[in-house]
């Protein structure tokens, strides 16, 4: 078989979350109050599965209530009486072992249980309506439940809604009487007991377990998916010219603009009427006239890159002739970074000012502000289950000045060795050495990476310089939290002694870091598992210099 052209293959592997989930706001929980959000299913930890005997009475609990509320409103709600529905649906209890028992299931999780038995509900009375205009159909019933029930089952497969009670809800809108004289009113049954169902398994599983585990997918959605599928493109394009497959380029025009537009026409627009560039996370726009260097492109794709990997989706910088305004986002205070920006502008004579603007009442110019300014990606982490290795950005940013009262120290230093031989002098780091971490250098990689991922602390600083690849450090709060630190190609960060952290690789599986240390290095982790290591030492001491004397205020 040929090569199948992209649209083909996804056609043929259709997945509707592919159109969706970019539209689809992503998890926002995190914003409530936290007694609202924990029975809601969000958790800042990842929640401990609780002993088996603990589980099970819970769970009897639970099916008893849910399955008596939806039977006691359908036998007694005033005006649903008048509809005569059954006693109690019978797939409602297959629902119900998988809300209150298998919880963890994507079947069990609200989008299928909602949506998928109300799209089954759906599918079997229509299927019913459509074989009761053949006058035979008191014969032909048991045909009429096998196509819906058919029917419901494709239609669950297309929308990612599969619960498989609700094949035995497309059935009995063919087979049970009761239910085939309700008709369209059958319906709204479903979807009231279903959402019912979800209301009880909120309350009841939330009381030791974690339900749900999400609300509509464990991916992610809205605006950050949108940033990963035009990153992922455009790391593709960037390979693809890398291997020599990028179109040629004509040699005719030999004017700097002229060339730019040529080289840059997926990513830079020339736009008639404006005088300033306006950089957004997807779109650069200049004005016809601006002739730049390569190096000054190189950095406006610096900047736009800072606003892709950052949150915020709303985040644009506009160099003016006497201004740059930074909107809502976070950039480092490197000295060569803001004479380049200036420089890019073409200013008049006397030098422009920068304003930061992160809200229309908090504007930051340059001068003693520009410390704060720190290009180090850090969120609270998201706690979903999953592969660690995934980003876990729960669309929380951390302020860079609460990491700094956490004692960690971030430097950004691309191909920049002397300034990290002149940090090494200035800390008195006196060894250092290399590592790298990929599944065809370490043995056994899966179960390291685990390893690397137990919680723990050390007796000394930890100084990682990412040289190639890249990896996430998560530290704990002072309210015990996790917080994810996003460290690529160039970034140095110190932890100091005693803090509890861990290590992940990240979906490209390879880092290569320098390590650095002021003796010899103390390797030994000091796991948070052991009760022992709470009253370490180096650990009162650091809560000592986090919490008491503001060392690291």
């Amino acid at each position: 078989m040929g090569v199948q052209s992209e649209p083909l293959r996804q056609l043929l592997d259709f997945d509707l979350d592919r159109y969706l989930n970019p539209w689809i706001p992503h998890n926002r929980l995190y914003i409530l109050p936290k007694p609202i959000r924990h029975w809601l299913g969000y958790r800042e930890s990842p929640q401990k599965e609780p002993y088996a005997v603990l589980q099970w009475p819970i769970t009897f609990l639970a099916t008893v209530a849910g399955l008596s509320l939806v039977a006691g409103i359908g036998n007694y709600a005033p005006g649903i009486t008048a509809w005569h529905p059954p006693v109690l649906i019978a797939s409602l209890g297959a629902s119900a072992v998988l809300a209150f028992n298998t919880i963890k299931s994507p079947l069990a999780q609200p989008r299928n249980a909602i949506i998928g038995n109300t799209l089954a509900a759906i599918c079997g009375t229509a299927i019913a309506k459509l074989f009761q205009l053949n006058s035979e159909f008191d014969n032909i019933q048991w045909v009429s439940g096998a196509v819906g029930c058919a029917l419901a089952s494709w239609v669950m497969s297309l929308t990612n809604t599969i619960h498989p009670p609700g094949g035995a809800t497309a059935v009995l809108a063919s087979t049970e009487t009761v239910i085939i004289a309700m008709g369209w009113k059958f319906v709204p049954i479903v979807l009231l007991d279903s959402c019912l169902m979800v209301v009880v398994a909120c309350i009841f599983n939330n009381i030791l377990r974690q339900y749900p585990i999400y609300w509509w997918t464990p991916a992610n959605t809205g605006c950050k998916l949108r940033h990963e599928k035009a990153k992922a493109q455009q790391d593709q394009e960037a390979k693809t010219a890398e291997e020599g497959k990028a179109p040629a380029k004509a040699t005719s025009d030999t004017s700097s603009d002229r060339t730019l537009r040529r080289e840059f026409s997926n990513r830079v627009d020339f736009v008639d009427g404006i005088e300033d560039v306006h950089i957004r996370a997807y779109r650069i726009e200049l004005p016809h006239h601006l002739k730049l260097e390569n190096a000054e492109v190189m950095l406006l794709e610096k900047i736009q890159e800072r606003l892709r990997t950052h949150v915020f989706c709303s985040s644009s910088v506009a160099l003016r002739l006497q201004s740059i305004e930074l909107h809502r986002t976070v950039y480092p205070h490197d000295k060569w970074f803001w004479t380049y920006l200036r420089s890019i502008a073409r200013l008049q004579q006397t030098s422009s000012s920068i304003h930061c603007i992160r809200s229309s009442t908090d504007v930051l110019r340059d001068g003693p502000h520009l410390q704060d300014l720190i290009t180090m990606k850090a969120y609270w982490f998201d706690n979903i289950e999953g592969d660690q290795r995934l980003p876990h950005d729960s669309g929380r940013p951390v302020d860079p000045a609460y990491l700094s009262k956490l004692g960690i120290i971030h430097h950004e230093l691309p191909d920049n060795l002397d300034a990290v031989n002149k940090i090494a002098s200035e800390r008195k780091y006196k060894n250092r050495d290399e590592i790298r971490i990929s599944p065809s250098l370490l043995p056994d990689y899966e179960n390291k990476v685990k390893t690397f991922f137990d919680e723990h602390l050390h007796e000394d600083e930890e100084i990682r310089y990412i040289l190639e690849g890249g990896g996430y450090f998560d530290v704990r709060s002072k309210d015990d939290d996790w917080v994810r630190i996003r460290l690529e190609k160039g970034d140095l960060m110190i932890m100091p002694a005693g803090i509890y952290h861990r290590f992940t690789t990240d979906e490209q599986n390879y880092t290569h870091a320098m390590r650095l240390f002021k003796e010899d290095p103390k390797w030994t982790p000091l796991k948070r598992s052991e009760k022992s290591t709470d009253e370490n030492g180096f650990r009162k001491e650091y809560l000592r210099a986090r919490d008491g004397d503001g060392l690291f205020a």
